[in-house]
This record gives structure tokens, C-alpha cells and sequence, in this order.
């Protein structure tokens, strides 16, 4: 067996699969994404009404409750209260007939004024050209995942990213260094970590730059082709 996260390994080990028989391989990046210019940024960041001179926080995925959209925007009602400036980019729609969550999650934004600091995109295909007009963006998924490709999609784009410390997603993440790891229940505790980076844009730059560096580095497709060949190789040798 191959399997996707450390974390999921470890729960088919609990199964019954005999260690001996899987291997962990974290899924690779997509080296073929287009980068935008500086131009072609400022153009879609005024598309979505984002201000190019405030920190962009950005959450991508279904909007689902377990993805933790509400969650952020708790921490964005905590950041707001301390007049700390930000835009706030939601991507992804609720197309899988979620569409409590979203009434929700609007009725929160209305209730506790964060209309003008946030954004929802909707549905979007190719969501690499919206990574890379975030500066910061957040995994806030309240329940474990096996892998968190988002978090290695922020990563390869340049962005800052803080982490759920919730299933797969520590595996990609060294906390402090290139990321950072944090539950998002504990919503005070994700708007610290939001504060920080929001406030120290060296410190921002350092994250993003490790981060896409560690993903570059070993979550590269031919990384990830040698990997699965020796995988091959082993068992055709026994």
C-alpha cells in the first residue's frame, strides 16, 4: 500500500495492515501552475475589491463546516475588534447543497460588522492565480484530514500558511519555521497567530519563502515518480 500522510498510515496500521507492507508518500506538488506579474496581481485583486495595501488572509475549500470557515471568521471578529487591518478571501462555494453553512457563516459577518473585510469567490477552477494574490492563508479544518493539499498548493505559491494542527497537515508544516501549527477551535489562539504574521511582514516573508522552498524540495513530481519507482523496484527484487 502507498498512502498519502503518516497519518494515514498510522490509522491503517490500527486496521490491521501489516507495517511492513505500506509506504508513506505525501502527494506532490503542481510544478506547471502559472505565475502571475506583479500587474496581472494588482488586476485581480481589483476584480474581488481587495486593497493591495492590506494583508490578504486567504481559506480555500467547500464550504463546509469542517473546513472551518466559521472559525476564521471568528478570529477575524477578534482581529477586528483590535483594529488590526485585513481582507479576508473565501474560496470555494457551497455547491454540494451545504447551503445552511453559508447562511451561517453570512449571518456572522453581518452581525459582527466584518462585511467590508470579506470576500467570497465562489466557486473556482483554477484557484492558483488566487493563492498568489493572499498573503497569508489559513488550513482551518476542525477535523482531521488525511492529507491537506492546501496547505502545499499555499505553500508552492508563495504564501505564508498557517496550519490545523488537525490530521495530516503537522506532516507538512515546521511550526515556526516555514508555517505555523494551530487549532483552529481555539479561535483566540489562531487570531494571535494571524496578528503576528499580519504585523511582521518580515516575518511573513521569511515563512513563505521556507515554506515553498521545503515543498520544492521534496514534493516535487519527479521526487515523487523516483520515490514510487523504488517503491517498485523493492518489491520486484524480493
Amino acid at each position: 500500500y502507498i498512502s498519502i500522510s503518516r497519518f494515514i498510515t498510522d490509522l491503517a496500521i490500527q486496521d490491521g495492515v501489516v507495517a511492513s507492507k505500506i509506504e508513506t508518500l505525501h502527494n506532490p506538488i503542481d510544478e506547471d501552475a502559472e505565475i502571475l506579474s506583479s500587474e496581472e496581481k494588482e488586476g485581480l485583486k481589483q476584480e474581488y475589491q481587495l486593497d493591495n495595501n492590506v494583508v490578504v488572509i486567504g481559506i480555500f475549500g467547500r464550504l463546509v463546516s469542517w473546513k472551518g470557515q466559521l472559525e476564521l471568521l471568528q478570529a477575524a471578529g477578534v482581529l477586528r475588534k483590535k483594529d488590526i487591518p485585513f481582507q479576508l478571501l473565501i474560496v470555494g462555494s457551497d455547491g454540494e447543497n451545504y447551503g445552511d453553512y453559508i447562511v451561517e457563516l453570512k449571518r456572522f459577518i453581518a452581525d459582527n460588522d466584518l462585511s467590508e473585510y470579506v470576500v467570497f469567490t465562489g466557486y473556482i477552477k483554477e484557484v492558483s492565480p488566487l493563492y498568489q494574490i493572499c498573503d497569508i492563508v489559513v488550513h482551518a479544518s476542525i477535523e482531521p484530514e488525511p492529507f491537506g493539499l492546501v496547505i502545499t498548493e499555499a505553500a508552492h505559491n508563495d504564501c505564508a500558511v498557517i496550519c490545523s494542527v488537525h490530521g495530516a497537515g503537522p506532516e507538512l508544516v515546521d511550526d515556526g519555521l516555514d508555517g505555523l501549527i494551530v487549532d483552529p477551535l481555539d479561535t483566540e489562539q489562531l487570531a494571535a497567530k494571524l496578528e503576528l504574521l499580519i504585523l511582521d511582514p518580515k516575518l511573513r516573508k521569511d515563512m513563505s519563502t521556507k515554506g515553498k522552498e521545503r515543498v520544492v524540495a521534496r514534493l516535487s513530481p519527479e521526487i515523487y515518480a523516483k520515490n514510487v519507482q523504488g517503491i517498485y523496484d523493492d518489491l520486484l527484487a524480493k
